[in-house]
């Protein structure tokens, strides 16, 4: 693995080892999506691909949504699977009544991001694991 990937993948894979959760983004990819660093696997994370993505398009149920600078969780199992598996940052959740609630937008960092109405795609900007 080389330097320059080792800061984006090391983070995602310690949190899957430490149990940190995972958000599925079910969808059509829309176009073509941007890699960033390659294709990795890991011991650590059995049976999946990291993907470092700087940008995918995804047309999910309610509207697009753009998903910037993440590591996808690729399942290797199912590769017909449609949409992306990311690690949450697991401060960005808060348990309600037994349910996770996102205390801010998934994979929006509290410093930037933004959210466009129905009128154009949403953004979803990582880092996603801290």
């Amino acid at each position: 693995m080389s330097a320059a990937v080792a800061p984006l993948l090391d983070p995602v894979i310690a949190g899957y080892a430490a149990g940190q959760p995972l958000l599925h983004i079910p969808g059509e990819m829309v176009g073509s999506f941007h890699v960033r660093g390659g294709f990795y696997r890991s011991a650590q994370v059995p049976g999946k691909g990291l993907v470092t993505l700087s940008a995918i398009r995804l047309r999910t149920e309610v509207g697009e949504v753009d998903v910037k600078d993440v590591v996808w969780l690729q399942n290797l199992g199912q590769p017909d699977e449609r949409g992306i598996t990311v690690l949450l940052d697991a401060a960005w959740l808060r348990e309600e009544g037994g349910c996770s609630d996102g205390a801010q937008p998934p994979l929006l960092p509290a410093a930037g991001g933004h959210r466009q109405g129905r009128a154009g795609p949403q953004a979803l900007h990582g880092p996603v694991a801290a």
